[in-house]
């Protein structure tokens, strides 16, 4: 199975949108989810993010975690039947003024008069009850840090701190620890001064404070003790002794996870990781060294996996290591999703799939991994990008006789609905083999909870499978119609498609492939649902085409092929009005520049639309094309409507869905969809005609000045820049139709009003005297 060209989809589609700017100007890529992915990446377990090679872990996730075990370690505290909510609005809602209130009531022994929300408090009423004054004083204490716990510096998303504060608080944080007895506030009171020790720049005093207030050798701490250690950590500064602190506080400190992993990170390149492995204790903790120096590589390595699988199978961070080579495989740096022309490259990374596949065959087969379904599932999608289609089979029903989990059991399930998509032409064989799988995707896409991790896991599954790999295979196949109805459905059901362009890239994807009976047998099958195929019906029926929008589609078509009557056919059975298909400015407005792009005319009141304009042409083309002879004035209105619907004109809506300046100066040949579009030759012909057939001198000048505007859209040097000035260039040395207007009818009333408002015939002019 030719897998790879399956995961290069995303290419051709934006090579696909760049020409229609406004309608598509390309996916909006994020360094982490911008690549074509099918592994889910919140298998791991105890909120373990971090899965890219950019990414850090989830900080709000983890400082969850931190929070439930924060608020049970106070239940005990305060006796334990206080229920959680209590507890976690005592801790994290309370105003500081409303606890210094509370504070000075309880001073005067008027516990009594504690009233309103806060005696209703579970938590506030275990130290009513028991008269805690140490317990409410570490309470008003810790709330008053918590305003000012940050660095001093100048970063513009720094909290503000007050640096005398901070160390007014640390100072009364020493006394209210000197004067407490040992036990629960006074540790917390104890990291409290350490934090602030460390936020006010006194390193030396954050680490000799750690060491006389903590039991740094303890293995069993409160999180308290795990709160000081991240901030004793950053104290050491650079340090092997810094690293192996910042890898604990890793493993055992959801709150401060996030921090410890950035600051390895930047201690990584600086220590060699066998100081650090010294002193560690267990194997456990050399694991998460090993597991924390493969977080920071950003090239393809598979030696941390290897490390802490001896050390430690069981350890958490090796699923986390195992989706991060996958995605390090599916992001684009030289992998199979995208051909590259260096070889040596591309060959690394084919090997590197390969032993990642074989790697996670022996793990799993080894029982050793916690899930070593999810082993087997990462092999059967890597044998899939290796195009090992049988042996993907294979392993997919090896990983469903593991018992797996819910999230894994799901991930088989995509797995297996890639293993079912062919790489060749899709067949109606193939098509009933992915319906089923693609009907249970859309129902769990619909009826997950978008705050559910799942969600984005489905959603974004729907998203490249229906926007990205069965379009890739079906505009190989020539069929450019079932690629946009796929595409239709993934912007519309996939909140991860449908972000991805600014307009509709199933509208610009059929507007780009299909030909014109293409899309009239689409017309077809839209109003006749009994011949469809299963498949087929599913596609008509969730994609978001209706006929109208396709008539338009041909309409257009016909339009760019200068066939107007045909076209006015098309837009004719268009029902309902939409402003969509009407245009902002006057098709034929003269001259084209007095009403540029989207700038309406000062006195214009045209209203147009595409019927309206196709009608015209349509009439206008039979009197120029017949054998009786064209007026001079049919002629110039068909040669400005053939301008104005170019990219130059002001019209361009009606050959085009986006315009971009990049198209500027772009060629289409003869016979090309888009050659009216580009080149106005045509155009400038039937002004020439007009200038041979017209009579009144003042109307002779407006063909010559109309010609010479579609001469310039073919000449690059207007001007030239020689000895530090600029001069004219070959187009005006060399423009016929300058040249003739300024000898022949610079007297003309047209020619006057011209030269004072178009610059360049206004430097012709002086160049010429």
């Amino acid at each position: 199975m030719n897998f790879k060209r399956l995961l290069i989809c995303s290419v051709s589609l934006a090579a696909m949108s760049a020409a229609a700017y406004v309608f598509a100007c390309g996916w909006f890529v994020d360094p982490d989810t911008g690549y074509t992915s099918y592994f889910r990446r919140d298998i791991p377990e105890r909120n373990n993010y971090y899965y890219s090679y950019l990414n850090h872990y989830s900080r709000d996730a983890n400082e969850t975690v931190d929070r439930q075990e924060n608020i049970r370690e106070w239940k005990k505290h305060l006796g334990g039947r206080i229920a959680d909510e209590d507890v976690e609005k005592l801790l994290y809602a309370i105003p500081l003024a409303e606890l210094q209130e509370i504070y000075r009531k309880a001073d005067g022994r008027r516990w009594d008069q504690i009233t309103g929300e806060w005696a209703d408090n579970g938590a506030m009423r275990g130290i009513t009850r028991s008269r805690d004054m140490n317990t409410l004083r570490y309470l008003l204490y810790a709330k008053a840090c918590e305003q000012q716990a940050g660095k001093r510096t100048e970063s513009w998303d720094a909290p503000t701190v007050d640096p005398g504060k901070q160390d007014s608080l640390l100072q009364r944080g020493l006394e209210l620890y000197r004067s407490s007895k040992p036990g629960f506030t006074r540790l917390r009171c104890a990291f409290q001064v350490i934090r602030m020790a460390y936020y006010c720049g006194r390193n030396e005093d954050c680490v000799q404070y750690y060491h006389e207030m903590m039991k740094p050798d303890n293995p069993s701490k409160t999180l308290a003790e795990w709160w000081a250690m991240a901030f004793y950590a950053g104290a050491l500064e650079s340090s092997a002794e810094a690293a192996y602190r910042y890898s604990v506080v890793f493993a055992r400190c959801p709150r401060y996870s996030s921090q410890a992993m950035t600051s390895y990170r930047w201690l990584a390149g600086e220590l060699d990781t066998a100081e650090v492995l010294l002193l560690c204790r267990d194997n456990f903790e050399k694991a998460v060294v090993h597991a924390m120096t493969g977080f920071t590589c950003f090239y393809p390595t598979l030696e941390p996996l290897k490390q802490v699988h001896r050390l430690c199978p069981a350890c958490p961070y090796i699923e986390t290591l195992l989706i991060r080579e996958i995605s390090k495989i599916e992001d684009g740096r030289g992998s199979v999703r995208f051909p590259d022309n260096d070889s040596l490259r591309r060959d690394c990374s084919l090997s590197h799939a390969r032993e990642l596949k074989d790697l996670a065959i022996r793990y799993a087969g080894l029982h050793e991994v916690q899930q070593p379904a999810l082993w087997y599932a990462a092999a059967a999608y890597l044998a899939c990008l290796l195009d090992e289609r049988d042996q993907a089979a294979l392993l997919i029903d090896i990983a469903e006789k593991e018992h797996p989990a819910e999230k894994v059991n799901e991930q088989l399930m995509a797995v297996r609905l890639l293993v079912d998509t062919e790489s060749g032409p899709p067949d109606s064989d193939m098509e009933t083999r992915i319906l089923p799988p693609l009907l249970w995707l859309m129902e769990k896409r619909e009826t997950t909870d978008p705050a559910d991790q799942s969600f984005a896991f489905f959603d974004r599954t729907l998203g490249h499978y229906l926007a990205e790999t069965l379009p890739d295979l079906y505009l190989a196949a020539g069929q450019p119609v079932r690629a946009a109805l796929c595409t239709g459905i993934a912007e519309r059901y996939s909140t991860f498609a449908r972000e991805k362009a600014e307009r509709p890239a199933a509208f610009v994807l059929l507007d780009r492939h299909a030909s014109t009976a293409q899309l009239q047998e689409m017309l077809r099958r839209l109003t006749d649902a009994g011949a469809l195929s299963p498949f087929e019906a599913f596609l008509y029926r969730y994609s978001s085409f209706d006929s109208n929008t396709v008539f338009e589609l041909i309409g257009t078509k016909h339009l760019r092929a200068l066939r107007f009557e045909e076209a006015a056919v098309c837009f004719k059975q268009l029902s309902g009005a939409s402003d969509f298909f009407h245009l902002p400015c006057h098709p034929f407005a003269d001259p084209p520049f007095a009403g540029w792009k989207n700038r309406r005319l000062p006195d214009d009141v045209f209203a147009s639309s595409k019927l309206s304009f196709a009608v015209e042409m349509a009439e206008l083309q039979g009197r120029v094309k017949t054998g009786s002879k064209p007026s001079a004035e049919d002629l110039y209105r068909f040669a400005s409507g053939l301008y104005q619907m170019s990219w130059y004109g002001n019209s361009w809506q009606l050959l085009s869905y986006g315009w971009t300046y990049s198209d500027a100066g772009k060629k289409a040949l003869p016979g090309e969809e888009f050659y009216h579009f580009y080149c106005v030759d045509p155009a400038k012909d039937y002004y020439m005609q007009a200038f041979e057939r017209a009579r009144d001198r003042d109307f002779k000048a407006r063909c010559l000045f109309m010609a010479s505007h579609c001469y310039q859209t073919a000449v690059t040097d207007i001007y030239t820049f020689e000895n530090g000035k600029y001069t004219c260039g070959a187009y005006f040395r060399n423009n016929p139709y300058f040249d003739q207007l300024y000898r022949k009818y610079s007297r003309t009333a047209f020619y006057r009003n011209m030269a004072t408002r178009c610059s360049y015939l206004a430097d012709f002019e002086k160049m010429r005297r």
